[in-house]
């Protein structure tokens, strides 16, 4: 009895427990409203069926439920969107077979018990017969003012529509047409559809003029729908205006050499309608081109002249291609075709060798080969394409020249790949591939899963917070690497926090339609917006209009005028109050770039229940209608001229321009110097290679543009920065000359120097560009050169040494080695990020000094990052380098960093690179731990006159306090954010600050930013800041400024000047402490390459000769401990004409002015330095002023006026250190006595210091004072003999002069100026004489002496002899000798 009891206890306990797993679960159906409020679809005439989309989420109540759909009453697919434990959502597909009332069954299994949930459904036939109703009787046709012409469309509503989805319809001709292709029918609302008529490329257009009837059905419906009434022709007979047309292409049957074809079109026309223009390529593929209008005059309007632009891309393949410009004149279409030979540059592919290897313990996977076929082939690492003519180049080109050369890729790994590749492929995808499947693993074969997400806006900015986990390689990019791991601010990549802010102003919302995580692997999911995200639910908000809510569309102003002059405009969109909050955009397509000129979010104005979108038009744009796009959910949209069809000619504005632009800049090659084709003689060390040419852009003006000329053999880039301010020879920005050189070494091999690109911009920033080795369908500024090859120069090197030895890598650092790429450091700490690398290398022909070799950095499966290095210092046989890099916050986290260096390069054109395997150190380390400290990394902008910010960086909070300083670090204001989230803050209210500059940080204790300096704009300089150093300003002065000590009368002035208390004050001619130098005429020999001068000086004797050389070497930027934290060498000069001298009325010769560029280590920001000489050859001393300070030029003395933009300094307690190198040198190598001298001048806050050879000598004096922002400041000097290794011989003294210039914002100004003198006190008097074997220390001779003299940050060196003899005697091996001393001066 007690068994049985027991028995019937256990069986109650096991039922008990089965039913507690039956039914233990939730199940909701979550299907998005509206989503299945459609018809049936037509299978037949007799049939219909709909087909139902459910999203189901099953929820387990204890966590540890399997919950699987198993079946359903109907025919169904089954897609499993998300699941985690316990929980899964599930796409159901039903397909319902004819119209009718439905109970879908879905039966579900519990831990293996199933059940049922049922769902109610109705299939619902469209209408059987509606009414069509159109917007308009004419076919509408999108004519801008930029672009020609566009398909067709129409609009119409079907009224009788009333579900939320509009049904599918198709569209066909009633008759056969000549002119179109096909008929595209879109839904742009529940019942107004788009009807687009295609043109057809292949056919003649013979009845374009003519009406055209169209059929709208239901699919596999026909005649179920009323037809349309017919169409007129799209275009306007008054369009039959253009009086002459020219296609400016090439003639018949012309050769041509590049893969991208550009051509232009000039017509003239009677009146403002829009001609009908097309330009389509009748074999071997026929998609028709519409032209762009470029520039328009309509000074006439019964004369309007018009020019239009369009680019052809040839496939490698095709050798002959006729192309058709056509367009309507007197009611019929005239076409002008042309053929153009096609001479194909194709390679086939070639390897002499290959090999590959993977390393397990570094990761690193090694693949190379040899080939002969020249940068004619591009390659492929883990899906990232590259090219040896790319923007990463000269990456992974390891040894040789472009005639037989070894590529050697390193990848840097994860472990968690399946297999890895490496491709090599020419123009015909043939090639080489490398596979790698011993990696270590395990396999990662599993997508990255979004478990949360949440979106809020702040201002024009969407922020993005999202919990994204990785089973094993972690997660790396979510659609495009803007949105990576790299925006991780909690947890790691296989389960962090990530925040992604995207503004508005740069990035259209509809053309986001899906979510694509990647993890490190290249695995991926695709979760289209219009789903849920995650299994939270979290959906994607519609952020975008929807056209069935609009309720007009009207511009504030229907007519703008913007000759010579921007003018603005405002879009209202009247749109429901409910809706206030989306973030609705427009945008403007640039068609030359296929970029998007401008994007504009529109901001809810509530009085008028409006969208308002401000819109500026630039000045002298194209007249005619003004073209813009409204965005619409899922990738729709409306332009201008849809939006005019279904609300009216206000949706729309006209634009009007004597004088219409959007043309970038235009180039004419004027002339190649010495000629095409040049010899290069061993006699001189370099010979110049020169091109003039004229850049014209007659309406906008030219603002600004890049050059770059390659060369061919070694693929060494030689980039020029050009602007009217830069390199302008003559003229304007409307028309200027300007020059380029190269300078060729003599022990050159021959080659050609090429066009690589060209980048130019108007001042309204339309852009012209040209690339050699890539087809962008942008406006190239040599639209009149048809054949680029006008454009190359080829050297003829006669150097007997040709060798092919690589230079050779001596040796190889950099510190730190262990970094934390997720911290930017506290207040004014110096970057934590900046890693130095030092190398030295070596070649015995000589290291090509243009060439600068660039340091990449690779993480893990990610394309690499690379910088320049600069030359710090070099002779016959050696370069020195130093790059100072900068890395970006979270690069190499959390697996390290690993390092290549590339594109080293001797004077015989043979390249050097060193992959990762192959450099001594090679890896810097990563902190693995997220650093949580605050950084600010940008800033929106702001004015002195205050208002709004933004800070953007990472690891902000809600107690933040925002810090606002000086520029002497002095608190000016605390601040409390308005909103923030972890990447950005959001300030109101902030004060007017009447200074230049402000330094901000973020506080929240115990946590402090780093510093960030902020320009403020409209910030008016102090008066005459900005004019030349050399006008008497009375600018204000720093009140630190010392006087120089008192100095003795020595020698009672030697009768050539007044005793002072202060010292000798000499009377010119004379100088010196003891006025005992006088100054005298030799002419001297200023560079037209570089900023040097040259003085060739006879000896008293005239036994020998001496040669003086001044040079500006280097720029240096100083920690507040005068440690060099970057070095920038002046390697590349652009050099015009002084016509502007400000010292003609005393020079009467020409003088020189030199224009560089330096990228900044810091930032990538540009400082340009220029420099200006002038040679005063009077008879009498003159008065200039500088730095509030009278300075007295002697007669025939050279004058230095240097100029040095806003440099980005890495912090403010930093300076800039300009160096100067002077050396005075005899052709006797051992029979003479050297010295050097240092004291102060008297009549100026001056030093001094002195070169001397026996009886010559060079003196330079260095003033202590300088105009920095305006104002007048203290400056140092100090002496970089052993920094820079100075010789000092018997026959020769040398000397490196650093002049230290304080912390600035935008301009330091320099003005040194150089004079010869006679001197009268040997060397030998000196007691740090060296002297050779046969000379004694004597006294009382007299010495002729040089003087050089420089007065601002850089130094006046004044030299000089006493006689005008000069030796005619002088060996041709110290000539030689000289040169290259001069050539490595620079």
């Amino acid at each position: 009895m007690r068994s049985n009891k027991l028995n019937v206890f256990l069986i109650i306990l096991i039922l008990s427990s089965c039913l507690s797993v039956y039914g233990s679960y939730s199940f909701s159906d979550v299907t998005p409203q509206g989503r299945n409020d459609k018809y049936a679809e037509f299978v037949s005439m007799s049939q219909r069926k709909c087909v139902f989309d459910y999203d189901i989420l099953l929820k387990g109540d204890n966590g540890n439920e399997v919950l699987i759909i198993t079946g359903v009453n109907y025919q169904y697919d089954l897609n499993t969107l998300a699941q985690e434990e316990g929980k899964y959502l599930y796409r159901v597909q039903v397909t319902l077979n004819s119209a009718g009332d439905y109970t879908i069954i879905i039966t579900i299994t519990d831990n293996g018990l199933p059940s049922e949930k049922l769902i109610s459904a109705t299939c619902t036939s469209p209408p059987s017969f509606v009414t069509l109703k159109k917007f308009s009787d004419y076919l509408g046709f999108s004519y801008s003012s930029v672009v020609s012409a566009a398909d067709p469309f129409y609009f119409f509503q079907i009224p009788e529509f009333i579900k939320l989805q509009a049904p599918p319809l198709i569209g066909s001709f009633q008759a056969s047409t000549d002119s179109y292709e096909s008929i595209r029918v879109e839904a742009m609302t529940s019942n107004i559809y788009k009807v687009t008529l295609v043109l057809s490329p292949t056919k003649l257009w013979s009845d374009i003029l003519n009406n055209v009837s169209i059929t709208v059905v239901y699919p596999n419906a026909p005649g179920y729908l009323t037809p349309l009434p017919p169409f007129a022709s799209f275009i306007d007979s008054a369009a039959n205006n253009i009086i002459a047309a020219n296609n400016i292409l090439l003639a018949d049957n012309s050769n041509v050499y590049t893969s991208c074809l550009y051509s232009r079109f000039e017509i003239t026309k009677s009146g403002n309608e829009k001609p009908f223009l097309m330009y389509i390529p009748w074999s071997p593929i026929q998609i028709p081109f519409y032209p762009f209008l470029l520039s328009q005059n309509n000074t006439d309007p019964n004369l309007i002249q018009e020019t239009y632009f369009t680019s052809i891309s040839f496939q490698d393949t095709f050798t002959s291609d006729t192309f058709s410009f056509r367009y309507l004149e007197n009611n019929l279409f005239t076409n002008v075709p042309k053929t153009v030979n096609h001479l194909s540059n194709i390679v086939p592919f070639s390897r002499i060798s290959d090999s590959s290897n993977y390393n397990i313990s570094s990761g690193v996977a090694t693949s190379s080969f040899i080939t002969t076929m020249g940068p004619n082939f591009d390659y492929s690492i883990d899906g990232e394409n590259y090219s040896p003519m790319g923007s990463t180049a000269p990456l992974y080109l390891a040894e040789g020249n472009m005639n037989s050369f070894t590529i050697e890729l390193c990848a840097f790994v994860s472990p968690h790949w399946s297999s890895f590749k490496i491709n090599y492929y020419d123009k015909l995808s043939q090639g080489l591939s490398h596979t790698f499947t011993n990696l270590p693993g395990p396999i990662d074969s599993l997508p990255p899963i979004l478990k949360q997400i949440e979106l809020s806006t702040i201002r024009n900015y969407l922020i993005i917070q999202m919990n994204i986990s990785d089973n094993l390689s972690g997660f790396k990019f979510l659609n495009t690497d803007l949105w990576s791991s790299k925006n991780l601010f909690r947890g790691n990549f296989k389960d962090g926090l990530y925040e992604i802010v995207i503004d508005l102003n740069q990035y259209i919302l509809s053309s986001f339609q899906s979510f694509i995580p990647y993890d490190v692997v290249s695995n991926s999911k695709t979760t289209f917006l219009t789903d849920y995200l995650t299994i939270k639910l979290d959906i994607w908000p519609n952020m975008n209009i929807e056209a069935s809510n609009i309720t007009n569309v009207r511009f504030e102003h229907s007519e703008l005028d913007v000759s010579n002059q921007a003018k603005n405009n405002i879009l209202y969109i009247s749109y429901p109050f409910e809706f206030k909050d989306i973030k609705p955009q427009i945008y403007n397509i640039n068609p030359l770039t296929n970029l998007y000129y401008y994007i504009r979010p529109g901001e809810y104005d509530e009085a008028i229940g409006a969208f308002k979108f401000n819109i500026t038009v630039p000045k002298n744009y194209i007249s005619g209608q003004y073209s813009y796009s409204l965005s619409l959910s899922q990738g729709q949209y409306l332009d201008t001229f849809q939006l005019q069809k279904l609300f009216g000619s206000q949706a729309g504005f006209t634009v009007k321009s004597t004088l219409g632009d959007i043309m970038g800049p235009v180039i004419q090659i004027l002339s190649l110097t010495p000629s095409k084709s040049v010899d290069i003689e061993t006699s001189m060390a370099y010979t110049n290679i020169t091109w003039r040419f004229n850049v014209i852009d007659s309406i906008n003006g030219f603002k600004n543009g890049t050059i770059k000329i390659q060369s061919g053999l070694d693929l060494v880039d030689y980039t020029f920065f050009i602007s009217p301010k830069n390199g302008l020879v003559s003229g304007d920005k409307y028309s200027g000359i300007y020059e380029i050189t190269i300078p060729v070494n003599s022990k050159c091999k021959s080659q050609e120097f090429y066009m690589r690109y060209a980048y130019l911009y108007d001042e309204n920033d339309f852009i012209s560009f040209y690339d050699k080795f890539y087809n962008y369908p942008f406006q190239t500024p040599f639209l009149t050169t048809v054949d680029m090859k006008t454009f190359s120069i080829t050297t003829n090197c006669i150097y007997a040494q040709q060798e092919n030895v690589a230079p050779s890598l001596i040796s190889f650092d950099f510190y730190p080695k262990y970094i934390d790429t997720t911290y930017s450091g506290v207040l004014n700490e110096l970057n934590p990020r900046l890693v130095t690398f030092d190398f030295v290398t070596s070649d015995e022909s000589g290291i090509l000094l243009a060439s600068l070799p660039k340091i990449y950095l690779h993480q893990m499966s990610s394309s690499p990052i690379f910088q320049e290095a600069v030359l710090v210092s070099s002779n016959e046989t050696f370069a020195s380098y130093q790059c100072k890099f900068e890395i970006p916050y979270g690069f190499g986290f959390p697996n390290g960093i690993k390092v290549s260096l590339f594109g080293i390069v001797d004077n015989q054109s043979n390249f050097k690179g060193y992959s990762t395997d192959k450099l001594p150190v090679n890896e810097i380390q990563v902190s693995p731990v997220l650093n949580l400290n605050i950084s600010i990394f940008s800033t929106s902008g702001l004015s002195i006159h205050g208002g709004d910010l933004i800070l953007f960086g990472k690891q902000f909070g809600g107690l933040d306090t925002v810090i606002f300083q000086d520029k002497d670090f002095n608190i000016i204001r605390k601040l409390t954010p308005k909103r923030s989230t972890v990447t950005l803050i959001e300030l109101e209210g902030i004060p007017s600050f009447d200074m230049e500059y402000i330094y901000i940080s973020v506080e929240r204790a115990p946590l402090v930013s780093n510093l960030y300096k902020l320009d403020l704009k409209d910030y008016t300089p102090p008066p005459d800041s900005s004019s030349s150093s050399s006008e008497n300003n009375n600018l204000s002065s720093d009140s630190n400024i010392p006087n120089n000590s008192p100095q003795p009368c020595l020698n009672q002035c030697s009768d050539h000047g007044d005793c002072t208390s202060n010292g000798c004050v000499c009377r010119s001619p004379y100088i010196g402490l003891d006025c005992s130098s006088q100054v005298i005429i030799v002419p001297p020999k200023i560079n037209n390459t570089t900023p040097e001068s040259n003085f060739t000086i006879p000896t008293i004797d005239n036994n020998n000769v001496l040669y003086a050389i001044i040079s500006v070497v280097a720029l240096n930027e100083l920690d507040n401990n005068n440690n060099v934290l970057n070095r920038y060498s002046f390697d590349k000069w652009i050099v015009s004409n002084n016509t502007q001298s400000r010292y003609q009325q005393y020079t009467n010769s020409t003088g020189y002015i030199y224009s560089a560029s330096l990228k900044n280590n810091n930032d990538q920001s540009i400082t340009n330095i220029g420099v200006s000489i002038d040679y005063f050859n009077i008879n009498e001393a003159i008065n200039i002023t500088f730095a509030n300070q009278q300075l007295q030029m002697n007669p025939h003395s050279l004058k230095y006026s240097i100029n040095i933009t806003n440099y980005s300094f890495k912090s403010s307690l930093n300076s800039l250190q300009l160096v100067l190198s002077a050396s005075i040198e005899s052709d006797h190598n051992n029979d003479e006595c050297s010295s050097k001298q240092i004291g102060d001048v008297v009549d100026s806050e001056s030093e001094f210091i002195k070169m001397q050879i026996d009886k010559n000598s060079l003196y330079g004096r260095f003033i202590k004072r300088g105009v920095i922002d305006g104002r007048v400041k203290y400056v140092t000097n100090t002496l970089l003999d052993s920094e820079y290794n100075a010789i000092e011989t018997t026959s020769k003294s040398q000397t490196f002069i650093g002049i230290n210039i304080p912390f600035y914002s935008r301009l330091a100004q320099l003005d040194p100026d150089f004079s010869i003198l006679v001197d009268n006190r040997p060397a030998s008097d000196n007691d740090n004489a060296v002297c050779g074997a046969r000379k004694s220390k004597l006294t009382g001779a007299q010495i002729a002496g040089i003087a050089i003299g420089c007065a601002a940050f850089v130094a006046i060196i004044v030299t000089s002899t006493v006689y005008y003899f000069y030796k005619k005697r002088q060996t041709n091996k110290f000539n030689a000798d000289i040169k290259n001393k001069m050539k490595n001066l620079n």
